[in-house]
């Protein structure tokens, strides 16, 4: 392993802070309580549309959308096959295990159909699944400056409804200074609250990344025998989504000729790199999971053999965008060279479990030093004039669905 490379890049203190930071990198809950902890705080896509009115028209018109709605309806019967499968009862839809990646919970007054609690689903895939849950962070957000937080303050009659909006604004009192700037206070006050904001690449596009690669060994197992198997993952690629129907980009536009705007060449170029890795990093996870043959007779699981292909290809583009920047990225170069060998191994048929669960990558596991490198080359990638020559493949790839407008 060369390790000379991976200490220059991983200076002083910046591999503490990137520990530090992704303990913070999902949404995912792991629990019943998590789940409802999580439902309390969504605040629901009508809120939203109040100012993003083209980007939940846009949200409308995408599977995303009707996610909820098919699983529920599950015209031709694969759900409830795969509930069989799974020995579970009830509507597919109320199930914790759908939750996760097929529509978003909500607290409610009243009994949820689905659920038969006061929190269950409201919609499919939605803003707040890729953005985070909203109450704690939606009233600062949309706040340009401090004058906006009083004027705002002055129309509230009760004083409940004001001690209230002031916890919303992070703010003791309607005369509180923030330090510094406001916007780039309120970035980190909403951040802290659990907003996603699309400038946090990683974050962000790694709720992606968790759904379109399925981690339930048993889901995956235990279904493999139906005629319409649950997918272990999907070929998901995310310029290909971001430049198709999952394309909401209507900031700053004229609200009486709305245009979706498209990414810049520079945008397509770090998040193609940056998905790869993630594309990469969750098939590991998923596969560390996973029971391994212990021997030549052994029959591999489905499970099994679709992480261990995911890896592979993973590995493999990887290496080959390297090879395609003449290692001209510091990072990609590194992170080259350490996973060739786990990728010989994979060819070869000799990778182990526990290749995964040791520390052999500067004193992580190959998921946990995946990520530190996916955020270096991201706090880079202005750097990296490089990337310019990964424009023929970008152009290459099409885009997944129609855009709307």
């Amino acid at each position: 392993m060369n390790c000379n490379i991976v200490r220059k890049i991983l200076v002083a203190g910046s591999l503490l802070i990137f520990t530090s930071a992704t303990a913070q990198d999902s949404n995912r809950w792991t629990s019943t309580e998590q789940r409802e902890m999580f439902a309390a705080k969504v605040k629901g896509y009508e809120d939203c549309k109040q100012c993003h009115k083209f980007s939940v028209q846009s949200w409308e018109k995408t599977k995303h959308y009707k996610s909820l709605e098919s699983l529920n309806l599950d015209q031709d019967g694969s759900a409830s096959a795969i509930m069989q499968a799974m020995e579970l009862t009830g509507s597919p839809v109320s199930q914790a295990s759908c939750a996760q990646c097929h529509f978003t919970d909500k607290t409610s007054d009243s009994i949820n159909q689905f659920t038969n609690k006061k929190f269950g689903p409201v919609s499919g895939v939605s803003c707040e699944s890729c953005h985070g849950p909203a109450s704690d962070w939606l009233e600062l957000h949309n706040k340009k400056d401090l004058n906006e937080i009083k004027e705002k303050f002055s129309t509230l009659k009760t004083d409940k409804q004001k001690s209230e909006y002031l916890k919303n604004v992070h703010l003791k009192s309607v005369n509180d200074k923030v330090p510094g700037d406001f916007s780039a206070w309120r970035n980190k006050m909403t951040e802290k609250s659990g907003m996603i904001r699309p400038d946090m690449t990683y974050k962000l596009i790694n709720n992606c990344y968790e759904c379109h690669t399925i981690g339930n060994k048993d889901l995956i197992n235990k279904t493999a025998e139906l005629d319409n198997p649950h997918a272990a993952g999907s070929e998901f690629e995310i310029v290909s989504w971001l430049s198709g129907e999952v394309r909401h980009n209507f900031q700053g536009t004229d609200p009486d000729n709305p245009v979706n705007k498209k990414m810049s060449i520079e945008e397509k170029r770090y998040l193609y790199v940056s998905g790869k890795i993630l594309f990469t990093e969750h098939a590991l996870k998923a596969l560390s999971l996973a029971e391994f043959p212990k021997n030549e007779d052994d029959e591999p699981s489905r499970f099994y053999d679709e992480m261990k292909s995911r890896v592979e290809i993973g590995l493999s583009e990887i290496i080959e965008i390297n090879e395609i920047l003449e290692s001209a990225v510091p990072e990609l170069k590194v992170l080259s060279e350490n996973i060739t060998p786990v990728t010989e191994k994979i060819g070869e048929d000799l990778l182990k479990k526990a290749d995964l669960s040791t520390s052999n990558f500067s004193g992580k596991t190959l998921v946990g030093y995946l990520k530190i490198m996916n955020r270096e080359f991201l706090k880079n990638r202005h750097n990296h004039a490089a990337l310019s020559k990964l424009d023929e493949t970008l152009n290459d790839l099409e885009p997944q669905g129609n855009s709307y407008k």
